[in-house]
């Protein structure tokens, strides 16, 4: 029982696995920054697969909520062209993008995203499995007067092996997070759940911590266009 088990699993996979997947696509740039000079720009689709490419794009206001979740609304502040294209294998095409809203007090954030169509009836077969895929640019819109970006490192707690902070940022433009270490503490964060914090947006982090070392301590929080080094001391307490 158990070995047929097996062999439908592995029939399943290799289903999941065959050939018959929509075509891929690349995007670039991955990210897009109006400057306050910027009226328009682009990006480019490109298939890199052997079939047609179908795309339609769908433009979302991005927001962050109290906890720091991100937000999706429906807008029209960007316009882009064309918002539905065919692409032939091994071809690209640009899509145009402008702003249809004047700059706010703080910068603007948007996602485009670039959404994979199913094949037409004429390019499947009727058993065929298709999936298709969505990617969304993030797009900033810089205010105005760009203020010099800031951050701040609140609430930092050690519970249970759980190392636990507040990321605020308090400037005016978008801050990506791109490292956390400390050399006493053996931390060495390259990788997380959520990279962007949108202006005036704070949001919670938690970390496991493989060694606790009572004294103090410096944490070191690497962003895209600004750092942090804030003191931590653990107290002897906490490490048991």
């Amino acid at each position: 029982m158990q070995k047929l088990l097996m062999l439908l699993l592995a029939g399943w996979i290799s289903l999941l696995c065959a050939p018959v997947f929509a075509a891929q696509f690349s995007v670039s740039p991955v990210r897009l920054d109006f400057t306050a000079k910027d009226k328009t720009s682009s990006i480019t689709i490109a298939n890199v697969g052997d079939t047609p490419l179908r795309v339609a794009l769908d433009a979302k206001r991005w927001e962050q909520g109290a906890a720091g979740e991100d937000l999706y609304s429906e807008t029209s502040d960007l316009l882009f062209f064309p918002k539905q294209a065919e692409i032939a294998p091994h071809s690209q095409r640009v899509v145009r993008i402008g702003l249809r809203v004047p700059r706010a007090a703080d910068e603007l954030a948007y996602r485009l995203y670039v959404n994979e169509q199913p094949p037409l009836k004429s390019e499947a077969g009727s058993s065929q499995l298709s999936m298709v895929l969505s990617f969304g640019v993030p797009i900033f819109v810089q205010p105005a007067a760009l203020n010099r970006a800031a951050a701040t490192m609140e609430n930092i707690k050690l519970q249970k092996g759980d190392l636990s902070f507040t990321l605020k940022n308090t400037g005016n433009a978008t801050l990506r997070l791109s490292s956390l270490k400390s050399e006493t503490l053996k931390l060495d964060q390259q990788e997380f759940s959520a990279w962007y914090l949108l202006a005036g947006s704070e949001r919670e982090y938690h970390f496991p911590l493989a060694h606790c070392t009572p004294g103090q301590h410096l944490i070191y929080v690497a962003f895209d266009r600004h750092s942090l080094s804030v003191p931590f001391n653990i107290a002897a307490t906490a490490c048991k």
